[in-house]
């Protein structure tokens, strides 16, 4: 049989490089802000960084390509975690691509907590453990519950 494989990671994007830029100057802004928090004496969640990189548009015009292509490599090369989520227009939920990322997030997270059972080099808490604990401390059980509800992909992760 005649299978054919698209290979997206050797496509270029044409007329997106100023695109590129644009995503690539945030992410380098972000580890610069994760390196000046981490450096921080009394940052209880040393070299934790909660910002977001946010896309949005007209479904066709390339945003899956434009992210992956402009931040998904360089993201991991510099520490920082690179998710995305697609928007279900079938389920006509309009958080499906939020909720679609924080699965895929917590998916992450929660494989690489396995990995690393043990306490992460240099002490402290697991990064699935500490997060745990945050939610829990942050929110009542109900808030916990809504969130599960809303980010049922997110379970193991919210406790």
């Amino acid at each position: 049989s005649n299978i054919v494989q698209l290979r997206i990671s050797k496509m270029q994007l044409h007329g997106r490089d100023d695109d590129i830029k644009l995503l690539r100057g945030k992410l380098r802004e972000l580890a610069k802000k994760k390196d000046v928090d981490a450096a921080e004496e009394n940052n209880k969640y040393e070299g934790i960084n909660s910002n977001l990189i946010l896309v949005s548009g007209t479904c066709g015009t390339g945003k899956s390509a434009l992210i992956q292509k402009g931040l998904g490599n360089d993201a991991s090369k510099i520490g920082c975690t690179f998710t995305s989520g697609k928007f279900d227009a079938k389920l006509k939920c309009p958080l499906s691509a939020f909720s679609d990322a924080m699965t895929n997030l917590a998916r992450y997270i929660t494989v690489e907590h396995e990995k690393k059972r043990k306490s992460p080099p240099g002490g402290g808490l697991p990064i699935a453990t500490l997060i745990r604990d945050q939610i829990q401390n942050e929110f009542d059980e109900d808030d916990v519950e809504q969130l599960r509800r809303v980010l049922p992909g997110c379970a193991e992760l919210l406790g």
